[in-house]
């Protein structure tokens, strides 16, 4: 989703400026709706999340918490969210970690 320094820390280098580019980690934020909802409803919904995430008042908010505002289509999220899922299972099995 956001590539490149935080615009809360924009000193700060990357992972990958510092020579370490398959080190990623992100938290994120998102809103989903059930699976069946029509397209209709998601981009409606879709629509004014994004406009009310561009207004100042929700930015200030926000980055209050430390966090920066990137909004995205459904497709674009859900593309991050399985990419995301695939990354960490990756690294788990790596790891050895095991679910009892």
């Amino acid at each position: 989703m956001h590539k490149g320094r935080s615009a809360l820390l924009p000193s700060i280098p990357t992972t990958a400026e510092e020579g370490i580019a398959e080190c990623e980690a992100n938290t994120f934020f998102g809103l989903v709706a059930p699976r069946g909802t029509p397209a209709e409803i998601v981009d409606k919904l879709n629509k004014a999340i994004n406009e009310e995430l561009s207004t100042p008042a929700m930015q200030t908010a926000i980055t209050a918490l430390g966090s920066e505002v990137i909004p995205n289509s459904p497709a674009e999220f859900a593309t991050y969210i399985a990419m995301q899922g695939k990354r960490w299972i990756e690294v788990g099995k790596a790891a050895g970690v095991r679910v009892n």
